[in-house]
């Protein structure tokens, strides 16, 4: 687990169900100049963060909570990902991926434990 995983991991404990620990993150934004927001899988979970602070370490809000087997994670050019669930037609939120922010690795954790494309 990464420096920004566990000080997400950390900050994000008062949102998570009890005994779960944030295992991959991403760091994302919402438009440009935006709010940054982080999306976390734990094993049995997608989250949806709101960050705040410096770093991007504080965690303020929790937006959305799925079930990892029902979470549909995908990358689209242009540096967008998109978190929804299976079934739905249009994803619940599109967001621009930052450098570093591991979109990648975010995509195939989900996808590695049943989560995958819509």
């Amino acid at each position: 687990m990464g420096f920004r995983t566990n000080l997400i991991n950390k900050n994000a404990a008062e949102h998570l169900q009890p005994g779960e620990e944030i295992e991959q993150v991403a760091v994302v934004r919402v438009g440009t100049g935006g709010k940054n927001y982080a999306v976390a899988a734990t094993p049995s979970h997608v989250y949806v963060f709101v960050l705040g602070g410096a770093g991007f370490a504080r965690v303020k809000e929790v937006v959305t909570r799925i079930p990892i087997g029902k979470a549909v994670v995908e990358r689209h050019p242009g540096s967008i990902l998109s978190i929804g669930r299976r079934g739905q037609e249009t994803a619940d939120h599109f967001f621009n991926t930052l450098p570093g922010g591991s979109p990648k690795r975010f995509e195939a954790y989900v996808r590695e434990r049943g989560g995958g494309a819509g």
